[in-house]
């Protein structure tokens, strides 16, 4: 490794007392030969690595394949491929699944990328119970339950909510292993869910209805559930799992993007009991160095205006939540859409107030991020097509500007949105690592 010499003097300086140092095309010294070996070493780990995970992302997009299908699409040499293979059948992430056909020689073997390999759990907490979801490496929803258990922040409560989680773990590796008994007792078969080990587990994501800080450790602003200032600590202190917050806008936003690849710019809004909100910049959930990007829900939309739960007048969530929407219509959400599209006068005079508010809502954002919204959420979830048309129209006519174009559509609308994205947060991290995405 060459080293860069600085060996400046000056007209009054004896020569005699000038110290020559090692050329850079001469012998180095220990130091710096250390040095360049170090960083020999790095390179080399470096690229072991790269190849590692062009070959695992191969895998991971294909499902399976050979090492001479492997070879065609990642720049390896045969033995280098089996090499890596190796590493990753010892990490569990791909197993053997017999030979391919041959046309001459021997069978090629085949291998395949194991989902099951590594989960992560999601957890949505709520005032009164809790939703867990497992998901493995494809996204997959593998188990989901919700728990009836009043928040409050207390010992007794983070006791009795990770005992609830540790139970939901155990239930799934209880599934897996009568899986396995079931498959060993058959002929072939598919490939064959690993055994389940607590290694294999991420981290345990808890989506929350508050701000969360940068690094996921505390929430910042609890207005939901009085809970500002609470740490993820009494969580990780009672699981063996990595454990942390998030806004769980941001965690359904991550649903978007891992089952719509094709979604690259949007605004996502999320129209529940209160309402969340979440930008994506290309294909990835932006939420910023304050973890804060594209909240709306707080924005002053009538100056003075409706209390707010977050001590403010006027906000967002006080025009566009469940309860702004429903009013005094005195129904549930299902029954005021069945009244709503029968005609009803009360209903369809509160629609289209909600409309103007929510049409308003999104004309501000768009002003200064303008691109497709999408709307998710209990009461987005039950706008009929009409309903959307009639949102779209409200948006165009408040637009300032004539040649400018809106385009509104659902969300992907996976169940239990938010606490699915929740455990894709560590599904995304464990991939974007092994596959070099």
């Amino acid at each position: 490794m060459s080293m860069a010499m600085n060996n400046q003097t000056t007209s009054t300086r004896p020569a005699s007392r000038i110290r020559t140092m090692p050329s850079q095309t001469g012998p180095m010294t220990a130091s710096a030969s250390a040095v360049a070996s170090t960083a020999a070493a790095s390179k080399s780990e470096t690229t072991k690595l790269a190849k590692r995970q062009m070959i695992l992302d191969y895998l991971y997009t294909h499902k399976k394949g050979s090492r001479q299908d492997i070879a065609l699409a990642v720049p390896c040499s045969l033995p280098i491929i089996a090499q890596n293979l190796a590493v990753l059948e010892d990490e569990g992430l791909i197993q053997r699944t017999g030979f391919l056909t041959s046309t001459g020689g021997r069978k090629p073997q085949n291998y395949a990328f194991i989902p099951e390999a590594r989960i992560a759990v999601g957890v949505s907490v709520f005032s009164d119970g809790m939703d867990l979801c497992a998901a493995d490496l494809d996204g997959r929803r593998l188990a989901f339950t919700h728990v009836r258990l009043a928040y409050e922040n207390s010992a007794r409560f983070y006791d009795a909510a990770c005992n609830k989680i540790e139970d939901f773990i155990n239930a799934l590796a209880g599934r897996e292993r009568e899986a396995l008994a079931e498959q060993a007792q058959t002929d072939g078969g598919d490939v064959a869910a690993v055994p389940f080990d607590a290694h294999r587990v991420l981290g345990v994501a808890f989506s929350v209805q508050g701000r969360v800080s940068p690094d996921g450790e505390q929430i910042t602003f609890g207005g939901i559930l009085g809970n500002t200032g609470l740490s993820v600590a009494p969580f990780a202190a009672r699981l063996p799992y990595p454990c942390q917050f998030i806004h769980d806008s941001y965690s359904a936003a991550s649903t978007e993007v891992w089952f719509d690849p094709t979604v690259s710019d949007a605004y996502c809004l999320y129209l529940n009991e209160h309402v969340g909100s979440a930008v994506i910049v290309d294909g990835r959930v932006r939420q910023g160095t304050d973890l804060r990007s594209g909240n709306c829900e707080h924005m002053r939309l009538v100056p003075g205006g409706r209390a707010c739960y977050c001590g403010q007048r006027g906000c967002v969530d006080a025009y566009c939540s469940r309860e702004a929407l429903l009013g005094e219509s005195g129904t549930d959400l299902d029954e005021f859409f069945d009244r709503l599209h029968a005609g009803d006068e009360t209903c369809v005079r509160l629609f289209n107030d909600y409309l103007d508010a929510l049409a308003q809502t999104i004309t501000n954002m768009r002003m200064v991020f303008s691109v497709d919204v999408i709307l998710g959420g209990e009461i987005a979830r039950r706008f009929s097509e009409a309903d959307m048309r009639r949102l779209a129209e409200r948006v165009r006519a408040l637009d300032p500007f004539p040649e400018s174009t809106v385009q509104l559509r659902k969300s992907v609308d996976e169940a239990e949105q938010s606490t699915l994205g929740a455990a894709l947060h560590y599904i995304r991290r464990f991939v974007d690592a092994n596959t070099g995405r």
